[in-house]
C-alpha cells in the first residue's frame, strides 16, 4: 500500500503526512487548501485531517486520510505531499527511501533529534 504509514488504516486509504514549516505564509495555507478542495472528489475522498505542531516547534504536522479514487503510487503520494506544502527536503528523502526499497519511507519525526 503506498503511504509507508504505521497506523492501521480502512485497506483502500492512504495517508498524506506533511511537514510544514513556518516560513509557509497564509497565502501558502490558503493555495495548498484550494488544492485539497480540488482534489478532493476527483482523485480521491478526504476522510479525516489532523494537526499537531511539530516536534522543533516550528511549523505543523499534518497528516490527511484519503481514499484514492484512482491508483497512486508512491510516487503519486510524494507528488500529492509537495502540491500540499510539505517540506521540498523531506520529499526528496522520501523519494530516495521508496528508491532503496524501503517499506516505511513516509515519515514525519515524533522527535527532535541532533546529530
Amino acid at each position: 500500500m503506498a503511504g509507508g504509514g504505521h497506523k492501521k488504516r480502512d485497506r483502500k486509504s492512504i495517508v498524506l503526512k506533511l511537514d510544514i514549516d513556518n516560513e509557509c505564509d497564509m497565502a501558502d495555507m490558503i493555495r495548498n487548501g484550494i488544492v485539497l478542495s480540488l482534489l478532493d472528489g476527483k482523485m480521491f475522498n478526504v476522510k479525516n485531517i489532523d494537526m499537531k505542531i511539530s516536534p522543533s516547534g516550528k511549523g505543523l504536522h499534518v497528516e490527511i486520510e484519503i481514499e484514492p479514487l484512482a491508483k497512486l503510487d508512491e510516487k503519486d503520494v510524494i507528488i500529492l505531499q509537495l502540491l500540499l506544502g510539505s517540506d521540498r527536503t523531506r520529499e526528496f528523502f522520501n523519494w530516495i527511501r521508496i528508491r532503496g526499497g524501503l517499506k516505511k519511507w513516509n515519515i514525519l519525526f515524533d522527535q527532535k533529534t541532533s546529530h
